[in-house]
């Protein structure tokens, strides 16, 4: 690179690289779109996408897998606020991604292997190209991906101890591709780009094959190995080998990993709380809130609905214990959909204490109080009600209501799910796959079942009918006149 900063080290070279690459193949497929234009427009078109799409994966992947949520969404361009950033916050911001470093690293190829080359000491490889891409740009951003970034704490990687730069320059968003004032894109053009995440650039701009969905955070049930690299403490030497270890830190401390909590201990303990140690970010309480939901509305509250239809099914009329235990069995499934539907909506609440229901998009915060607040009704439904018998015409009326309620919660939580679904994927770029699986796997058994469950209930009607008309037409000397009158008869009553 012909800047110096771009051959710092070889997770920046090999970015610069790929973007380089993107840069090209969008120059490439505009060459292609438009013959007649010449090098400095299709130079300055593929620059502004290419820019685009950097800011996306700035603002859409990377700042959310910190836990960092952007609040207002980005509404426009507006020329009067001010774009300078606080000394105080720059200067930590600008620190931050130090503490992150390690002192290793890890090149890994297409299997999860250490590449034949080996893994990389920082301190060898800091302005030496050569070095950086001795075994091209691929192992890095391999590596990259399964490397558990280095606790943020009160200590560098020994390798960068000595390599620090001055503050970022003064710029504000007036270029920032989502600003329509700017006139750079259309509105499809910018739905292409926020569509475009930065594992689909490597993909399409390297020899990469295979990915995790999710390149932001290392997944504990990955087949590839899971490793960090321990940073320096008191006891080890500057130039020290450097193992890579399933832990974090030789000198102590507590880190989480998805769902998984790790305890390291050594020469000294480290506290880390920011607040209260959170588990797993901001990430990891809406995906629970998401599978507390899902759970509730697509296997829960379904089930329930089975029970109380295979209460009324025509085979279990003779089985009196079976109603009792399918009609049991309806209102503790309900009971428990509501218990789990109401921890769900308070834990985004709790743990991530900015969420304003209301600033949740496509109406997916109203539509939950909406559904929250009928589920509590539902609940309280059986203190309420009139007494069972006599079945008078307002004992009747409080059955066709309930019955109507409970089928609009169950539509509503289960659009209100899918628009979960979709929001999770479009901030947090969360798997669809998982959650998609979740709710309709469930739900397609409990149809199945439920058809399975009608089917032999109409065959056992119509067993019953068959049997009361084949005896009354025995007792009316067999006329075949007479069964179909007793057959109608029995339909009738």
């Amino acid at each position: 690179m012909g800047d110096d900063r771009g051959n710092v080290d070889p997770p920046v070279l090999a970015f610069q690289t790929l973007w380089v690459r993107e840069h090209n193949r969008l120059a490439e497929e505009l060459a292609r779109e438009h013959p007649d234009w010449d090098d400095e427009a299709l130079f300055q078109e593929a620059r502004k996408w290419n820019i685009a799409l950097q800011q996306r994966v700035c603002f859409y992947e990377y700042m959310p897998a910190l836990g960092i949520r952007l609040s207002p969404p980005y509404a426009g361009y507006n020329a009067s606020v001010n774009p300078s950033i606080d000394t105080f916050f720059s200067s930590v911001s600008y620190r931050y991604g130090h503490f992150e470093i390690n002192d290793v690293i890890l090149r890994i190829d297409d299997s999860g292997r250490e590449v034949p080359q080996g893994h990389l000491m920082l301190m060898q490889a800091y302005f030496n190209p050569n070095v950086s891409l001795s075994a091209g740009i691929e192992p890095v951003l391999r590596g990259l991906t399964t490397n558990v970034q280095g606790m943020v704490e009160p200590r560098f990687a020994s390798a960068v101890q000595n390599f620090l730069f001055g503050l970022p320059e003064l710029t504000d968003d007036a270029y920032y591709f989502e600003n329509k004032a700017n006139g750079a894109f259309t509105d499809e053009e910018i739905a292409l780009i926020k569509g475009t995440p930065l594992r689909t650039v490597m993909l399409r701009n390297t020899a990469i094959k295979v990915l995790p969905d999710d390149i932001w955070r290392v997944d504990p049930g990955s087949p590839w190995p899971v490793e960090a690299v321990c940073p320096a403490d008191a006891n080890t030497s500057a130039d020290a080998p450097a193992a890579a270890l399933q832990t974090v830190s030789l000198a102590g401390g507590r880190y989480s990993l998805g769902w998984k909590f790790v305890d390291v201990s050594g020469s000294e303990h480290v506290e880390f709380t920011v607040d209260e140690l959170v588990s797993a970010g901001e990430y990891a309480t809406f995906r629970t809130h998401g599978i507390l939901m899902a759970i509730a509305f697509c296997i829960l509250m379904p089930a329930a609905f089975l029970a109380n239809r295979l209460k009324g099914a025509h085979f279990l009329r003779d089985s009196p214990q079976l109603i009792k235990g399918c009609f049991l069995a309806h209102i503790l499934l309900n009971v428990s959909a509501v218990a789990l539907a109401a921890a769900a909506f308070a834990l985004p609440l709790t743990r991530a204490r900015d969420v304003r229901y209301s600033e949740v998009p496509y109406g997916h915060g109203r539509l939950g109080v909406a559904v929250l607040a009928l589920l509590f009704l539902q609940a309280i439904y059986p203190w309420l009600r009139p007494a069972p018998s006599p079945l008078t015409p307002l004992r009747r009326a409080w059955e066709v209501l309930h019955t109507t309620l409970g089928r609009a919660i169950l539509v509503m939580g289960l659009v209100n799910v899918a628009l979960g679904i979709h929001i999770i994927n479009q901030v947090f770029n969360g798997s669809v796959r998982f959650f998609a699986t979740l709710a309709a796997v469930p739900l397609a058994s409990l149809a199945l079942v439920g058809s399975v469950v009608d089917r032999l209930s109409s065959q056992s009607a119509a067993a019953a009918a068959s049997s009361s008309s084949g005896g009354a037409a025995h007792a009316n000397g067999g006329s075949d006149m007479g069964a179909d009158e007793d057959v109608k008869g029995v339909f009738v009553q």
